[in-house]
């Protein structure tokens, strides 16, 4: 049935956009490196001290990651944030791992069907899609203080607002900190999705020989 394929098509697109920015995403919160550079870049060290910075942000990490308590280098209202961040990791996560399930499922059953045109074109507008996205990303920068604002409006209670004068949390993390992880994420989704686009041209065109070649 024309529609039921057409479903599954636009059911592995949408599903591989979202591996692609999620993975993204799981492959950078968690490196202690990217965090060190950042630290680097936005003079954390000048204003806590190396040693302090790291430990830090070693508790921050193992708190995402491995339910540590976080340490008195944080305010109440802080962790309270915190808390609320790290739930939304985890929601990310299971984003993940549920649009990698659908896509190979997706994946799958097109193969079965034999239906590799379908499976190009899916391939290509994820890759056209995820690009699309990250060009409004670059075009968008500048207003990128609203876009964070309005992020933490939809995703937040009224926990989110601190006062970078008293707040560790912000002096540690800067707003120029997110900016810098989202063009590290972004940029690894569009190298995924060059590559999608890429496999899909490639796969349409040998999908297009080979059903020449049968008709011959």
């Amino acid at each position: 049935m024309q529609w039921k394929k057409i479903s599954i098509t636009l059911l592995l697109s949408i599903s591989l956009i979202l591996v692609f920015f999620t993975s993204s995403f799981s492959s950078v919160v968690y490196d202690k490196g990217l965090y060190d550079e950042q630290h680097e870049k936005n003079d954390v060290y000048s204003i806590f001290g190396k040693e302090t910075a790291d430990i830090a942000t070693d508790n921050l990490i193992s708190f995402f990651k491995e339910d540590e308590k976080l340490g008195d280098f944080f305010g109440e209202d802080e962790k309270s944030h915190l808390e609320d961040v790290k739930i939304l990791f985890n929601k990310t996560f299971s984003l993940l791992y549920i649009s990698l399930m659908t896509a190979m499922l997706s994946l799958i059953y097109l193969i079965w069907k034999k239906e590799y045109k379908s499976i190009s074109s899916g391939m290509i507008i994820s890759g056209i899609f995820t690009i699309a996205i990250v060009l409004f990303f670059y075009i968008a920068q500048n207003n990128f203080s609203q876009i964070f604002q309005i992020f933490h409006k939809l995703f937040f209670t009224g926990n989110y607002t601190f006062d970078p004068a008293e707040s560790n949390m912000i002096n540690l993390l800067p707003q120029s900190f997110f900016l810098n992880m989202a063009y590290i994420i972004f940029s690894y989704s569009i190298i995924k999705g060059l590559v999608s686009l890429v496999l899909g041209i490639g796969l349409k065109y040998y999908s297009g020989v080979k059903k020449t070649a049968n008709l011959k």
